[in-house]
């Protein structure tokens, strides 16, 4: 059985300043069906205008760092898609 990648990438939201901070981010991470799909309306509770989502890259600038995720694969049974920093 496969497993999926065990990386993070943890995100705060400063509320009052609008700002968002990247707390932890490892070079290979699944983010979720649901937060592509929130980022690719521009709807939903993990929408920030730090994040911008293209076809297949995700970017994070955040108020502390900027992360580059390329989506390489999607795998359904997982509901999910693996996520990799660029070489």
């Amino acid at each position: 059985m496969r497993l999926p990648p065990q990386g993070e990438c943890q995100l705060r939201n400063d509320f009052e300043q609008g700002l968002l901070y990247i707390d932890r981010a490892d070079p290979r991470i699944l983010i979720s069906d649901q937060v592509i799909e929130e980022w690719r309306t521009g709807h939903g509770l993990y929408c920030h205008p730090a994040v911008t989502l293209t076809l297949t890259t995700v970017t994070i600038c955040a108020a502390n760092r900027t992360v580059v995720y390329r989506l390489t694969e999607h795998v359904p049974e997982w509901h999910a898609w693996i996520a990799e920093w660029p070489d």
